[in-house]
């Protein structure tokens, strides 16, 4: 008997094992081999599949899977780049996709959760279910949408009431931003739900507004330092790209660009020319509203070529985004 309660202790810790690894199906669920979640349906979740040796890596290739799914429907409606964070506890993971656009945006969907995972019994790896609840995503990208509304409608009343021409595109241009944001988490609440939210401000109605507006105020050009003719003309071209008009020699908004490029002579072979480029706004009582520098240096094995690489970055700084730095002071 002492001899048979040895047998039946074995056998019952034996069946108490094969009980705890029964949590972990050996046949795969739907969902890894592309079918849908029972627990997540796709008419109220998003979902997406990651596979790895380990648990993270499946857990990123999951969220990545997601990201990449979701921007392929925004592109296919809006032919822009889309990059999509997702927030998860304190952590943010970003995937950036390549597509060729016109436009980058960023659209951040929060809410995205680990749904199931399961492992291979024979090989280990891991699958990852993500899941996004469609509703509570729809939910705060209205919440959002409504407040860059306020916003836009907030920045429209003070280019309104401003006496300043250059505080007005200021403020129309932080409007135009706010309705581009909305723009993109329009596309992204039509993914979502296949409905979108009435449009409040037009956003190419506040782009004419935005542009008339540049246009109206004039720019009075001046460079000094060294190449100045040169560099007056780079600022002319960067003036008219932004938008601005080029006045006459009374009122308006004065430009001054300074130039200081020093010689450093051939150095291992190579010619260099080193400095910087100081640009100053001034308004039309001639009192500055602000200015930056920038650093500027060529290199090359002849003279020549080591200035003329120093001047096109002149021109590159000036064209990177002159009306950007001109209304944000």
């Amino acid at each position: 008997m002492r001899g048979l309660a040895g047998i039946l202790l074995v056998w019952a810790f034996f069946l108490a094992g094969c009980a705890g690894s029964s949590a972990q199906p050996a046949n795969a669920p739907e969902w890894v081999e592309g079918g849908e979640p029972a627990t997540y349906p796709r008419a109220r979740y998003l979902s997406a599949v990651g596979t790895a040796d380990s648990q993270d890596a499946a857990k990123d290739r999951a969220r990545a899977e997601l990201a990449r799914a979701f921007e392929v429907h925004v592109v296919a409606t809006a032919q822009q780049e889309e990059r999509l964070a997702f927030g998860e506890g304190g952590n943010r993971y970003e995937a950036h996709l390549g597509q060729q656009v016109v436009t980058r945006t960023t659209a951040t969907l929060r809410g995205v959760e680990i749904g199931e995972t399961w492992r291979e019994p024979e090989t280990g790896r891991y699958h990852v279910l993500v899941v996004l609840n469609r509703q509570r995503a729809a939910s705060a990208l209205r919440e959002s949408m409504a407040g860059l509304d306020v916003a836009t409608s907030h920045y429209l009343r003070q280019a309104d009431a401003a006496d300043d021409s250059l505080e007005a595109v200021a403020a129309l241009a932080r409007g135009l931003e706010a309705q581009r944001q909305r723009t993109e988490e329009q596309k992204a609440l039509r993914v979502l739900t296949g409905a979108g939210v009435q449009v409040r401000h037009e956003l190419a109605v506040l782009q004419a507004r935005l542009a008339a507006e540049a246009a109206a105020i004039p720019f009075r050009i001046e460079a000094r330092g060294d190449h100045g003719d040169r560099v007056a003309q780079m600022l002319q071209a960067a003036v008219a790209d932004a938008g601005f008009r080029l006045g006459g020699n009374d009122g308006g908004y004065r430009l001054e660009a300074v130039l200081e490029l020093e010689d450093l002579g051939e150095r291992d072979g190579w010619y260099w020319q080193r400095g910087g480029l100081t640009l100053r706004l001034l308004d039309g009582s001639g009192e500055a509203r602000g200015e930056n520098r920038w650093p500027v240096r060529g290199a090359a094995t002849d003279r020549a070529t080591a200035e003329r690489r120093a001047l096109e970055q002149v021109s590159d700084r000036l064209g990177e985004d002159l009306r950007g730095w001109i209304i944000s002071l």
